[in-house]
């Protein structure tokens, strides 16, 4: 069974070529189409979460541990997010975008399930039946 019909194997080969021309080159530099850096995506969505479930702890953890903690959080995220710009994995854009990508996405899910909650709460309790 052939993958390729034998009508289509000459453009097929032609376009192989063609990208391998093209794209080879490129291959292990920053060509610009990473945008936004996805590790720097995460590794600021990841801080972000820390920062928002650290905001206000079921238990209390006193407040210097608290920043001290989201502090460590970001600085960890910014160093993931330099190395890829210093390996030439990304630009400075893209690691600047993916770092508001991230971090945007998390505040904007976390004040979002905050006016949900809220609301939930203020809605009015259904009228109890008599008792009878």
């Amino acid at each position: 069974m052939q993958l390729v019909p034998g009508s289509l194997r000459r453009p097929a080969v032609a376009l192989t070529a063609a990208y391998l021309a093209v794209f080879a080159a490129t291959v292990g530099e920053a060509i610009g189409q990473a945008f936004p850096s996805g590790h720097a995506t995460s590794s600021f969505a990841l801080a972000a979460s820390f920062a928002v479930l650290l905001a206000n702890p079921p238990r209390r953890v006193p407040g210097g541990v608290r920043l001290l903690l989201v502090f460590v959080a970001f600085l960890l995220a910014t160093a993931v997010t330099a190395a890829m710009v210093v390996n030439g994995a990304h630009t400075l854009s893209d690691a600047v975008g993916g770092a508001a990508v991230g971090t945007g996405v998390v505040l904007a899910c976390a004040l979002t399930l905050d006016a949900l909650g809220s609301l939930r709460l203020r809605a009015p309790a259904a009228p109890r039946p008599p008792a009878g």
